[in-house]
């Protein structure tokens, strides 16, 4: 009884350290509304791998670009052979999930870096701190081995640390973070976009907050 329980940790550890070789992850990035702009699918496996399947849970008001024959931008980069072949499909649960594979069982190049780019459209209203999941990556050996890497977590606009009062994030509180306090008090700007704004933490900027801002620029 005591060998099988010590097989079964045993097996139990080592999965763990096989899964901690192997990632599949796109990195924090920051993207402004209506823009375009192409982020890295990051591969990190220790042994080589053939191919791989993961899914992508977009936030709202972000999406994969789609070409007039609706293809997804999704494209391999240098670390595959001329042989490996990248896919795109809209799931059932709102993911979008990324294949990649080859015939000839050639492996990827490498055992770390991008291993394909997403192009990604913000609409013309995205704002704020977000997140994309990167889970169910599977990836696959020619001996028929596969690997499951743990789910990832990626940032999106993710604002900086900012002391009260630091609304543009510069490290200073002065005149021009006093000018944008009074924009988001009229209107003119975002708080989700000016954190730093919001003084004494209530979740909302308003006059007590810009008069904060004010006393901190004369140093009260």
């Amino acid at each position: 009884m005591k060998r099988s329980i010590i097989y079964i940790l045993s097996l139990l550890v080592a999965v763990a350290a096989n899964a901690a070789d192997y990632r599949m992850w796109i990195d924090d990035f920051e993207i402004k509304a209506g823009e375009t702009m192409e982020v890295s699918l990051n591969m990190d496996n220790t042994t080589a791998v053939t191919g791989f399947q993961t899914d992508i849970y977009l936030p709202e008001g972000l999406s994969i670009k789609i070409d007039e024959d609706d293809f997804y931008y999704i494209d391999l980069t240098t670390r595959a052979t001329r042989g490996h072949t990248i896919d795109g499909s809209a799931m059932s649960d709102g993911a979008v999930r990324v294949i990649a594979y080859t015939t000839d069982l050639n492996p990827f190049k490498l055992n770390t870096g991008a291993v394909a780019t997403i192009t990604l459209v913000a609409s013309t209203d995205f704002a704020g701190t977000h997140t994309i999941e990167v889970r169910n990556t599977e990836l696959a050996a020619a001996d028929g081995k596969q690997f499951y890497p743990a789910d990832e977590t990626c940032n999106v606009n993710k604002q900086p640390d900012t002391k009260p009062g630091d609304v543009n994030g510069d490290g200073v509180v002065d005149m021009s973070d006093m000018n944008i306090a009074i924009n988001v008090i009229l209107g003119k700007g975002q708080f989700a976009d000016n954190p730093g704004a919001d003084v004494n933490g209530d979740g909302v900027v308003d006059m007590s907050d810009l008069n904060s801002v004010i006393n901190l620029i004369l140093g009260k």
